[in-house]
């Protein structure tokens, strides 16, 4: 049957062809977004986005907290402006609102917050730009230690039991432990006990709109919490945890050379020249690896790097940081630091 054979032929070339198609690799779980959760303040039910979406410029931008936040924000800020021509979306978040700081960045477009398929499409389209600034977890844990308890510790909102005063500084810290670094880190490596642990487990607050402060949609006052997202402030929080790091194939702009990486993106975008842009760039000081090493060695004990190294395991992997601490600087390096 000459007929019979043709067809048989034409479907062997089509089933040939269609092997030959490259397929993404990209397929995100349903809840992707959850280690990604952020506790409401005090008295809110704001939420805070830690990626920036530029849909017409094919860009995503994943700011890590406690990886350069601060400046990163000002330059990002500064490039919407420039990038938008005062134009915004509107929408920032579709169910809650939005934290003061995104309110004043009305452009933005939190990935977390896309369709799961619009985020693979995303992911697998090879004409997006995806950069995520990450930095040393070691340094980056001191940094927000030093920011978020020492400084700011009795000014920071509760976890969602806010009732409970050694709950007033941001989880896992408790205020009986004062400010301790190691007792810190101890509280940071019981995490996974204290998720298995299941008359640790403390419902999340209800919202005014009767949903909880977890996922999306749910009418649930009573929810499970969400693991590692329930138990530990975003800024002390793995950084693999953010913009689906973990699914998503990312270009990293490691905090230590922040300065270089994101004047690369500007000219990447053609906005280099801008005054506004290059005066944001020329405010990212150099970084000291130095004056880093010192603070390290100065706080971190051996049982601190222990604890450290395991919590942020997948940290140190994904981003290629040494699991050791950073030498110490002779002075000769020390002096080339300097000029």
């Amino acid at each position: 049957m000459p007929g019979a054979s043709s067809w048989l032929a034409a479907l062997g070339f089509l089933v040939s062809r269609a092997a030959c198609v490259p397929t993404c690799p990209v397929a995100l779980p349903f809840d992707w977004v959850r280690p990604a959760y952020a506790f409401p303040w005090r008295g809110s039910d704001a939420v805070w986005s830690f990626t920036r979406v530029f849909p017409e410029r094919k860009l995503v931008l994943c700011t890590v907290p406690g990886a350069g936040s601060t400046p990163t924000r000002n330059f990002v800020n500064a490039l919407a402006s420039v990038l938008s021509h005062g134009r915004y979306n509107a929408s920032v978040l579709p169910y809650s609102k939005a934290h003061p700081e995104m309110q004043q960045a009305p452009w933005l477009h939190p990935l977390e917050m896309m369709p799961r398929e619009e985020v693979e499409r995303i992911a697998c389209d090879s004409t997006w730009t995806r950069i995520a600034l990450v930095r040393n977890p070691f340094a980056r844990l001191l940094s927000k230690f030093a920011d978020k308890i020492v400084r700011h510790g009795y000014e920071t909102k509760p976890s969602a039991d806010s009732s409970r005063n050694d709950m007033l500084f941001r989880p896992p810290a408790r205020i009986e432990d004062g400010l301790n670094f190691s007792a810190f880190t101890q509280r940071l490596a019981a995490v996974n006990q204290w998720e298995s642990n299941a008359h640790r487990r403390r419902p999340r607050r209800a919202r005014p709109d009767g949903k909880t402060s977890g996922r999306e949609g749910s009418g649930d006052k009573d929810v499970r919490p969400d693991g590692e997202a329930h138990y530990v402030d975003e800024h002390f929080r793995g950084g693999s945890n953010f913009c689906g790091m973990r699914h998503v194939p990312y270009r990293l702009i490691r905090y230590e050379s922040l300065g270089d990486g994101l004047r690369q993106l500007a000219a990447q975008l053609g906005v280099g020249s801008d005054p506004t842009i290059a005066q944001q760039l020329d405010d990212i000081l150099p970084h000291n690896r130095c004056l880093e090493a010192a603070k390290l060695r100065k706080y971190y004990t051996a049982s601190d790097v222990v604890r450290v190294r395991r919590y942020f395991h997948e940290d140190f992997v994904r981003f290629g940081y040494s699991p050791q601490l950073p030498p110490a600087c002779n002075d000769s390096a020390k002096k080339a630091m300097r000029r």
